[in-house]
C-alpha cells in the first residue's frame, strides 16, 4: 500500500471523526477548511517531492557504505553538448547513465547509439517531456513511456527499464503507468540544480552534500556541465568515492 493510500484512508477516517464531533459537540467550521488544506499540502509535497515516495517507491541511492556513485543525465541527447559530455567521460574512465527524452532520440539516433556503445546506460524520460503529462490520462502516459522504449530499442536493440518522469513530478496516474509497463522509476539524492543556478553555485551545492550511495542528477543541456564535471569528478575521487554505473549501484537490471 502506497503512502498515498495510506494518507487517503486515514483522511477519511478524520472526515468522519470530524462529522462525528460536529454532529455531537458542534466544531468551528475553520476546523474543515483547516484539515482540507492540510491534505492538500500533503498531496502537493507528495507530487513535487519524489524522495517522499508518496505515490510510488523510487530508486532514490544506492548503499552509502560502499562510497559508491552514480552521474545521471536528463533531457537529451544534446546536439551540442551530449557529445562533449561523452568525451569528458571517456576522459575520466566514468560509466554514467543517460535518461532521454524520446522525441529528442528520435532526432539523434547516432547520439543514442554512442551513449550506449561507449558503456552508459539509457534510461526512459518520456517521449515530449511536457509539463502538463502528470495530469494527462494513464494511457496517454503509458503511451509516452511505450513509445520512447520503442525508439530506444530500435537504435541499440534493448529495451531500457529504467524510467525518471518529466521534472521528477509522481502522480497516482504516472505511477498506475510505472506499475503497468513494467518500469524501475529512478529518481535522485543529490539534485544539482545544474539548469537554473550559477555553475559556482552547483559546485558549492556538491563539495557540500556529495555522500556516498548518491544518484547525481545532472542535464546534457547546457555548457556549464563541462566545468561542473571537471570539479566533480576529481573532487569525488579525492573524497574516497568511486563512480559505478546505476545498475551496478542499484543492483538492478538496465534492461529488459
Amino acid at each position: 500500500m502506497s503512502k498515498h493510500q495510506i494518507t487517503n484512508i486515514l483522511f477519511i477516517a478524520g472526515i468522519f471523526y470530524i462529522f462525528y464531533a460536529d454532529f455531537t459537540e458542534g466544531i468551528d467550521s475553520l476546523v474543515y477548511i483547516f484539515y482540507g488544506i492540510i491534505y492538500l499540502l500533503i498531496l502537493f509535497f507528495g507530487v513535487v517531492f519524489t524522495q517522499f515516495n508518496f505515490f510510488v517507491d523510487h530508486e532514490l541511492a544506492g548503499d552509502a557504505r560502499f562510497n559508491e556513485i552514480s552521474l545521471s543525465f536528463d533531457d537529451g541527447p544534446n546536439e551540442e553538448y551530449t557529445e562533449k559530455i561523452l568525451a569528458k567521460l571517456d576522459e575520466y574512465g566514468i560509466k554514467a547513465s543517460f535518461f532521454v527524452i524520446g522525441a529528442n532520440a528520435e532526432k539523434n539516433k547516432d547520439l543514442v547509439k554512442k551513449i550506449y556503445e561507449q558503456g552508459h546506460i539509457i534510461g526512459n524520460h518520456s517521449y515530449t517531456h511536457r509539463k502538463s503529462i502528470e495530469s494527462r490520462k494513464v494511457k496517454t502516459i503509458i503511451a509516452e513511456i511505450d513509445r520512447t522504449n520503442t525508439v530506444i530499442k530500435d537504435i541499440i536493440g534493448k529495451k531500457p527499464l529504467f524510467f525518471r518522469p518529466p521534472f521528477g513530478l509522481t502522480t497516482p496516474r504516472i505511477a498506475k503507468a510505472i506499475e503497468q509497463t513494467n518500469m524501475v522509476p529512478v529518481a535522485w539524492s543529490l539534485r544539482t540544480y545544474d539548469t537554473k543556478i550559477t555553475t559556482d553555485k552547483v559546485i558549492k551545492k556538491i563539495r557540500k552534500r556529495l555522500n556516498g550511495g548518491d544518484i547525481v542528477l545532472l542535464h546534457d543541456n547546457h555548457e556549464g556541465i563541462l566545468e561542473i564535471l571537471d570539479f566533480l569528478i576529481p573532487y569525488a575521487h579525492e573524497t574516497g568515492f568511486k563512480f559505478v554505473s546505476m545498475d551496478q549501484l542499484l543492483d538492478k537490471k538496465a534492461y529488459e
